[in-house]
């Protein structure tokens, strides 16, 4: 039953803990600066005219997306700049995405509880959710560990990006427009053979790692 998955879910967040922590800062560093390099040629990404994407939380050892933020704000000979959207999350475990005005507002954002750097309520207001516009055609996903066998992964266990994703892909699909498309990034040693699953728990489209992209085994 759910309890029983809800305890292997827990079990495996325990184990990725210690994986994420045995994890060099320059290690995670130079791993990250490659996934941004490979996520930033996905043809998806280069098509896309607007992109959701995590800021790193400051002192953990996950993907550091600002090289991918930079090339994404700035445009460059092979795509256009596309609107940017970062989480802000709410105490009743809702996500929205804020459209981002440029680098230099990001990189002065103040950190949240998780010190992940986030906008205020006060920010935060008159900024376009891009879920409720469903102006997000790409969505780059962390997670503790992604398993490319089944494209599922182990999130943080608040829910937040489930929740976001099945929101925005109804506010697409009242639209007429297809579903994001999920790009989950993770360093090696986040990749698995397989994570604890959940109905509810959506896949990625793609993964990438610091090596390659991993795409659904039928494909």
């Amino acid at each position: 039953g759910r309890g029983i998955r809800m305890g292997a879910k827990a079990t495996a967040r325990k184990a990725a803990r210690a994986i994420l922590s045995a994890i060099g800062s320059e290690d995670a560093a130079r791993q990250s600066k490659a996934i941004c390099v490979l996520a930033s040629a996905l043809p998806v990404v280069q098509e896309a005219r607007g992109v959701s994407i995590f800021l790193p939380m400051v002192g953990s050892t996950e993907v550091d997306t600002w090289t991918l933020v930079d090339s994404l704000m700035a445009g460059d000979k092979a795509q256009a700049r596309k609107a940017v959207y970062v989480p802000k999350t709410f105490p009743d475990g809702e996500m929205h995405m804020i459209c981002a005005s440029s680098l230099s507002e990001l990189q002065s954002l103040p950190l949240n509880q998780w010190k992940i750097p986030e906008h205020t309520d006060e920010q935060a207001q008159g900024l376009e959710d891009g879920t409720e516009s469903a102006a997000i055609d790409v969505v780059i996903v962390p997670a503790m560990l992604f398993a490319p066998s089944s494209m599922k992964r182990l999130g943080r266990g608040k829910g937040f990006y489930d929740r976001f994703l099945a929101r925005l892909d109804d506010s697409r699909r009242s639209r007429g427009l297809p579903p994001a498309t999920k790009v989950g990034v993770a360093l090696a040693q986040q990749i698995v053979d397989s994570v604890p699953e959940e109905d509810h728990d959506i896949p990625m489209d793609i993964i990438v790692s610091p090596e390659r992209v991993h795409y659904p085994r039928s494909q």
